[in-house]
C-alpha cells in the first residue's frame, strides 16, 4: 500500500462517517495522519486527494485536500456511498 492509498482511507473514513461524533474522530485520525508524515519529513500529497476524488467521479463537490466540504450527518449513508 501506498503512502496516498493510506492517506485516501482516513480522508474516506471522514467523507463516509455517519455521525458528528464519527466524523470529529476521523478527522483527528486524519489530522494526525498528516502531522506524523510532516514529522517523518514526508509531506502528504492534498492536491492528490482532489484528483483522486475527481476520478471518482466528485468533480462537482466541494472539497479541500479530498475531504468533502459539504459533509453533513447522515446515519442512513452506506460505507462506498457519497
Amino acid at each position: 500500500m501506498t503512502i496516498h492509498e493510506k492517506h485516501m482511507e482516513y480522508v474516506d473514513k471522514v467523507n463516509n462517517s455517519k455521525t458528528q461524533a464519527e466524523h470529529w474522530h476521523a478527522s483527528g485520525e486524519l489530522n494526525g495522519f498528516r502531522e506524523g508524515l510532516r514529522a517523518a519529513g514526508v509531506g502528504p500529497n492534498l492536491i492528490a486527494c482532489d484528483l483522486t476524488q475527481f476520478e471518482r467521479g466528485h468533480d462537482n463537490r466541494p472539497m479541500c485536500c479530498g475531504v468533502f466540504n459539504d459533509w453533513s450527518p447522515n446515519p442512513c449513508r452506506q460505507d462506498n456511498e457519497h
